[in-house]
Order: structure tokens, then C-alpha cells, then sequence
């Protein structure tokens, strides 16, 4: 999921196009990246991190309603995470099965899209903190179980 800052200019070449064969390599490279980021703040670990950490944001996040009121619109429409992106992923991956015709991706797809459902929950929690540890604890659990389903979803992807 993500783009490690590249960009891409495609040249079309005027041949036949192996289209199963590149989209099964793509989305097998990018599974095994987001299971095995270079730092533990992005993918699967990351969110690990999150969750051990979101109970204590409303003590050491100065202004911390407004601050979490934030982080809940880059999570949910904007950054390289929550409910938006993994949407567009789990769009893609319908996308890509036409090609590839595929269980694995049939089960990711609905793993991803239970992520995403979960990312916009934790967001609307985020958006309307009030100084209540509940809600605090419930993000780090809706964390939890989306590093879950995501480490299940890109494992599956990752068989491709």
C-alpha cells in the first residue's frame, strides 16, 4: 500500500500484455513490503505501535481533543491509511481478481474491507474525544484488530 515515495511514467509498448502474471508479481512485492516495513511505525507493525500507544494519548497530547480531532481526518480522508484507502485497496483487489481469479484475493479483499470499516470507526472515536479513556481504549482494540485482519489479508496476498 505504500508507494516509498516513487513515481511512475508508463510508456505503453505496442505488445501483448501478460496482465495475471504482472498484477499477481505487483501485488505480492507490495504484501510482502507492508508485512516487512523498514522502520516499525508503518504497516502492520505500526499499527501494533498505535494501539500500545493510544491509551495514553489524552495525557501526553497537549490539547489532546482537538490534536486527535486531526489525526481522525488524516486517518479517515487523507495520509496513507484508515477506512478511504483501504477501501480503494479493497477496490483494486475486486479489480485485479478479474485477471487473476483468485480465492486468496476473494478473502483478503473481505479482510481489507473489514479493516477499512474498522479504520472509520476509530476515526469518529477520535473526532468526538472528550477527555474519556473509554474511547481511547476502544481505538487501541479497533487498532488491534485491524493489525489483525491486515497481517491475515497481505499474508494471504503474499502466497500469490
Amino acid at each position: 500500500m505504500a508507494s516509498n515515495a516513487l513515481t511512475w511514467t508508463v510508456k505503453w509498448r505496442a505488445r501483448e500484455v501478460d496482465w495475471p502474471t504482472i498484477v499477481r508479481r505487483a501485488i505480492r512485492a507490495n504484501a510482502i513490503s507492508y508485512l516487512n516495513p523498514p522502520i516499525k511505525n508503518f504497516g502492520v507493525p505500526g499499527i501494533r505501535k498505535a494501539a500500545a500507544l493510544a491509551p495514553s494519548w489524552g495525557e501526553i497530547i497537549d490539547d489532546a481533543p482537538a490534536q486527535l480531532a486531526k489525526m481522525a481526518l488524516l486517518i479517515e480522508g487523507g495520509g496513507t491509511g484508515g477506512g478511504l484507502f483501504r477501501r480503494m485497496y479493497r477496490d483494486f483487489l475486486s479489480e485485479a481478481n478479474i485477471h487473476l481469479k483468485s480465492d486468496l484475493i476473494d478473502e483478503a479483499r473481505e479482510l481489507v474491507d473489514q479493516s477499512s470499516n474498522g479504520w472509520t470507526e476509530a476515526s469518529a472515536l477520535l473526532d468526538h474525544f472528550k477527555s474519556d479513556q473509554t474511547s481511547l481504549d476502544s481505538v487501541a482494540e479497533i487498532f488491534s484488530r485491524n493489525a489483525d485482519l491486515e497481517e491475515q489479508a497481505f499474508g494471504l496476498l503474499s502466497q500469490l
